[in-house]
Parts: structure tokens; sequence; C-alpha cells
């Protein structure tokens, strides 16, 4: 595996980074799978096209991840596993807002 080390900035960043692997930590193989299936296909898209959008869109669907509070995390698992009718879908950017919240 590539050893890639970025430099990092503040102190703060560290404390940044330790959440984020406190969060991987908790992931289970099949959603540590999907993580890593969706920054290939980001990475790929960016290859493809030369447009960081797509990046850009990976690092912050990431960034939601790691700072939903572990209650919204447990909810949209429980979500996932819940058959929806199509009346009740909202729109992903929809949600991002009402996450973030």
């Amino acid at each position: 595996m590539a050893d890639v080390n970025i430099p990092l900035g503040a102190e703060s960043e560290d404390l940044d980074i330790s959440r984020a692997l406190m969060v991987y930590d908790e992931l289970s193989d099949a959603e540590r799978r999907e993580v890593f299936r969706n920054l290939y296909s980001a990475i790929a898209a960016f290859r493809q096209t030369s447009n960081v959008d797509h990046l850009i869109t990976f690092a912050d669907s990431v960034e939601l991840m790691v700072n939903l509070k572990p209650e919204d995390r447990q909810a949209l698992r429980i979500a996932a596993s819940t058959p929806v009718r199509p009346e009740e879908l909202i729109d992903l950017d929809e949600v991002r807002k009402i996450l973030k919240e």
C-alpha cells in the first residue's frame, strides 16, 4: 500500500483525524467496503474527467459521516435496512441540510 503522508497544520486537524479514525473503527466491514468503493469511484471519475468535483463531493460525504452524532449515525443504519415507499424518498441535498442543522 502506498504510504502517503500529508503534512498537517493545526492541532485541531489532528483531533479531526482522530475523530475520523474513531468513526472508521465503528464501521462494519460492509460499510468500510462501501466507503472504499465510493473513494475509488471518485478517483476513477476524476481520472476520466479531470473534474475535481468528484473528489470534493466524496470528501464532503466523508466529512458529513464523521461529524454525525452517534445517535444519528445509528438511525441512518437502521433506516438503510428499512424498506421505503417511493413517496417517502427525499432529495439527498435535503438530507444533508437536515443533518447539518
